[in-house]
């Protein structure tokens, strides 16, 4: 029987000849803030600067942190309490991740943005 050098689907070896083939998803070390989380306006006090809000502490915006592989908001605990055991992707990728990879701590309010 001869191999096809045409890949019928994404189910194929990603280097022949390996046994135990996985699919394996990385960050790059380097990402500029806020990364892959979206700012926006503070809905306590509307977006309004230099008020005495608890939510934004006054910068009239707020960052809604989301998955470093998939940009998706829906995100969770894995333990459902804390980042003890990392996080995961809800809704988008199903990526996990723990609180030092490099797309989740670039995750933070420019210096610029507020």
């Amino acid at each position: 029987m001869q191999r096809s050098e045409k890949l019928n689907n994404d189910s194929a070896a990603a280097h022949p000849g390996w046994e135990s083939a996985r699919e394996v998803s990385t960050m790059t070390s380097e990402v500029m803030p806020p990364g892959k989380a979206h700012i926006m306006p503070c809905p306590d006090c509307r977006g309004s600067t230099g008020q005495s809000c608890y939510v934004c502490h006054g910068t009239g915006s707020i960052l809604m942190r989301a998955c470093p592989l998939c940009g998706d908001p829906g995100w969770d605990y894995t333990n459902g309490l804390d980042d003890h055991d990392g996080m995961a992707c809800r809704l988008g990728c199903g990526y996990q991740w723990s609180a030092t990879d490099p797309g989740w701590r670039a995750q933070v309010m420019p210096d610029n943005a507020a």
